[in-house]
């Protein structure tokens, strides 16, 4: 029985190795679409793929949603998908936090730190809904599951700046709801 669950702890080390660089990707390219630079370079209608779904449904609690929720039905499309990939992307590093220790990624992770920086330290230029998605289901794993010796290695590269940026995320929140002023967009 031990050696059956060593085979498939072994088989998914394989698959874990191919799969990384591909997570690495996904989350780095979905993160850099919120960098102000690339949200300039959109055109308009485009940039509606980047508005929380959930806004509408703030906005008119008897809204159902449709084709055309950010004006266009491709423009609808590709933001399903973002979200979609977003959330899945986070959670295969749940998974693999969950169970990595078996398969040495914390010992991969710590011997590579910029794959920490990759899947860990995108949040500065993501709306807050988005840093709550990642803390939730990429650090908070990684925090139950990793060694506690390898923990302040691995933190070391993106907690502080994490950190900081969360409390500059706060004064602007709190700043804009003193103002009367929406908060989530502003606050970044």
């Amino acid at each position: 029985k031990e050696s059956e669950s060593s085979h498939t702890f072994e088989a998914l080390a394989c698959i874990m190795w191919q799969v990384l660089p591909a997570l690495e990707s996904l989350v780095n390219g979905i993160a850099s679409l919120w960098k102000p630079s690339v949200c300039q370079a959109m055109l308009a209608n485009w940039q509606l793929v980047l508005v929380p779904a959930e806004l509408l449904l703030l906005a008119n609690p008897s809204h159902r949603s449709d084709a055309t929720d950010c004006g266009h039905a491709q423009v609808t499309e590709v933001s399903m998908w973002l979200r979609q990939t977003r959330e899945a992307c986070y959670e295969v590093m749940a998974q693999l936090s969950h169970i990595g220790g078996n398969m040495r990624y914390f010992e991969h992770l710590h011997s590579n730190p910029s794959i920490v920086i990759s899947l860990l330290g995108q949040w500065q230029h993501m709306e807050n809904r988005h840093v709550r998605l990642m803390l939730r289901n990429g650090l908070l794993p990684l925090l139950r599951s990793c060694p506690p010796r390898l923990l302040p290695a691995l933190l070391r590269p993106v907690l502080a700046p994490l950190l900081s940026n969360v409390l500059q995320r706060l004064q602007g929140a709190y700043q804009a709801v003193v103002e009367g002023r929406m908060v989530e967009r502003e606050s970044l």
